[in-house]
């Protein structure tokens, strides 16, 4: 939800679909959140917030999902905490970043698609691994 929400201030309803966007494209893309919740007290948020983009993606837990410099800036932007900051949809779609995903030969997108389907191979297993062991837990 965008913070503009969470504050209970007026808002742009495609504004603050943008950043649920950013949000979702990152989770889409690394398997993450970006953060928990657009709050000052989220350690994450509050380093976007604060424009800390340097240690944002230099904390430990993002530093290792090895993003490209034209991702971070699309992210960024989509979930700045001022809504005036966030891009149009028009913008992100010639985004840098979707200019490069636009750009993939067929040979890229199709070891993408494949990484895809095995990490969500993946969480299905460890979520259905999660899903027995609750169960066995209640019986």
């Amino acid at each position: 939800m965008a913070p503009e929400i969470i504050l209970h201030q007026p808002y742009d309803g495609i504004k603050s679909d943008i950043f649920s966007l950013g949000q979702l494209l990152f989770n889409l893309v690394t398997g993450r959140h970006g953060f928990k919740i657009a709050k000052e007290n989220d350690p994450l948020y509050s380093l976007i917030r604060q424009q800390n983009y340097t240690e944002y993606w230099n904390r430990p837990e993002i530093a290792q999902l090895n993003l490209s410099d034209s991702f971070k800036n699309l992210f960024v932007r989509m979930v700045a905490f001022n809504p005036n900051e966030r891009p149009t949809i028009d913008e992100i779609l010639n985004s840098e970043w979707m200019q490069e995903i636009n750009n993939l030969n067929a040979e890229q997108m199709n070891t993408l698609e494949n990484e895809v389907r095995n990490e969500l191979e993946h969480r299905e297993i460890h979520i259905n691994a999660e899903e027995e062991n609750i169960i066995d837990n209640e019986e």
